[in-house]
């Protein structure tokens, strides 16, 4: 369905009761305060196009006066145009807050781009929280990097994200060991981060700095393990492909495909460069393991994607260099 123009959108809803044309202008200069009025040419115009569509209907002619009422297909596409309006004002609203525009929001269901779950855990449990307070509930981590919300009733909660470090039987035990300290499982990455939540009292999932520092630890262990899954494929289709085989393609696909292979080859390295970067750069963050909004506040996700760009664009010319030469 097309969008529809302010006016149609307007016409169709004072007629969710039946109004004649004249009532119709009255009607929406009333709704709107005076800041809006439509023209007899346009009214005429539009509610012969929304009749003709079947959006609306003629209830009666009285007095020389044509009566209209919506129909329920013009009900349904009230209905698509009200949410595709709801989605611009969603969007809006988080422009005026100062947030990046990483919102979308599709009737009752809420896509929102995610900041990292390893990098920036305690920033986005805090922003699951404040999504509860609005209504919206997480439903799901998508490996392609957001977030998927369903509208709910709103709540104050706490959430928290935790790393899993532990063998993959035990994991029962470790939800059991949260959910008997107040928490509830709302979704899991891998089996490695999970979210938690909790709407009353609780014990906090950190008590002490060294288990923390240890949470850290394992996860930078974890991540580096896990950049070595695109090395060793890449180096091995490099090295089939333009070493051990003679294929007789042309310069510019062998360029690209060696220089996507040559990127996954370098990948552990810029990914432990950037591990340095942000153990170095928050490295007060394990004094302050039971403070999630000071490390809230501490991080700059702007910036660290500025730096994260940079350490990317300087990793592309050394592998441009070397591949060329």
């Amino acid at each position: 369905m097309e969008s529809m123009t302010d006016s149609t959108y307007l016409i169709l809803l004072s007629l969710l009761e039946p109004r004649h044309g004249y009532a119709i202008m009255k009607g929406i200069s009333d709704m709107t305060y005076d800041s809006v009025s439509i023209g007899p040419a346009s009214m005429y115009t539009i509610l012969k196009k929304l009749e003709k569509k079947g959006d609306i209907r003629l209830k009666e002619d009285k007095d020389r006066k044509k009566i209209y009422v919506i129909t329920d297909q013009g009900k349904a596409d009230l209905i698509k145009e009200v949410e595709r309006r709801r989605m611009f004002y969603e969007a809006g609203r988080s422009l005026l807050n100062g947030d990046k525009v990483d919102v979308y929001v599709f009737k009752n269901t809420k896509i929102k781009l995610s900041k990292g779950l390893a990098f920036y855990s305690e920033k986005e449990s805090i922003q699951f929280a404040k999504e509860a307070r609005e209504g919206w509930q997480l439903k799901k981590i998508s490996p392609f990097g957001f977030y998927i919300f369903k509208k709910a009733k709103p709540e104050d909660s706490t959430w928290v994200i935790d790393f899993y470090s532990g063998k993959k039987i035990d994991v029962c035990d470790y939800v059991e060991l949260y959910q008997d300290s107040g928490w509830s499982l709302v979704e899991n990455y891998r089996n490695r981060y999970f979210v938690f939540k909790s709407t009353g009292n609780h014990i906090f999932n950190y008590t002490d700095r060294q288990t923390y520092k240890e949470r850290l630890k394992n996860e930078t262990v974890w991540m580096l393990l896990q950049s070595l899954w695109l090395f060793f494929p890449s180096l091995i289709i490099y090295l089939f492909l333009f070493h051990f085989n003679n294929f007789s393609i042309s310069l510019w696909v062998k360029v690209m495909v060696s220089g996507v292979l040559f990127v996954g080859m370098i990948f552990p390295i810029m990914m432990a460069v950037l591990l340095l970067y942000f153990k170095v750069m928050y490295r007060k963050r394990p004094e302050l393991y039971n403070n999630p909004k000071a490390i809230d506040r501490s991080q700059n996700f702007g910036r660290d994607m500025v730096i994260s760009m940079v350490i990317g664009a300087i990793f592309g010319f050394i592998s441009s260099m070397l591949f060329f030469n």
